[in-house]
């Protein structure tokens, strides 16, 4: 016999105790919630770090014209840095440290993950700061010439960093150790 919720209720008992374990079931314990949000945040992270590279990092705005010089450089992104390519091969490990938390459960993929954003993170604001000195790595590869500003990639990939280590952390501490028996 096959009952629905009317029926059910009939039976004295029966509604009030099916209903709390449906509801705990749907729910899931508070682990899995905090790592499905450490997930969702590290897969976030790696997408802006890797939209971030692709887009501009420096805006150049031209100086005042000089005769025989050449007006200004042109705005340049990450993978033309070269630095972007590092940004995306680390937001690749981010990404793919997310779905072994996801899938395994274990502290070692927060871990890596936790390192990947510290990567990511270290690049963009290391090139962030070097934008607008001339006498800085960035700015000394890519020839640059007139007022540099940093654009909406670099700080794109910034953000996809600092959230990467949000997740991460969210993800180590929503991991607990389990004692060997």
């Amino acid at each position: 016999m096959r009952m629905n919720g009317q029926q059910a209720a009939a039976f004295v008992g029966h509604a009030c105790r099916l209903t709390p374990m449906r509801d705990q079931l749907t729910r899931g314990d508070y682990f899995d919630r905090a790592r499905g949000v450490a997930v969702a945040i590290l897969l976030a992270a790696a997408a802006a770090a890797i939209i971030g590279s692709l887009l501009n990092w420096v805006t150049i705005t031209p100086p005042p014209t000089v005769a025989g010089k050449r007006q200004a450089s042109e705005p340049f992104s990450g993978i033309e840095a070269r630095d972007g390519w590092y940004v995306i091969v680390s937001a690749l490990v981010l990404a793919l440290s997310a779905i072994g938390l996801l899938l395994k459960r274990r502290g070692f993929y927060a871990a890596i993950a936790f390192l990947a954003a510290m990567v990511i993170g270290a690049i963009a604001f290391a090139d962030y700061r070097g934008i607008g000195e001339l006498t800085s790595s960035i700015s000394e590869r890519m020839d640059v010439v007139g007022d540099a500003d940093p654009a909406v990639g670099i700080m794109l990939v910034s953000a996809g960093g600092f959230a990467g280590l949000v997740g991460a952390v969210i993800g180590l501490v929503a991991t607990p150790r389990i004692p060997p028996d």
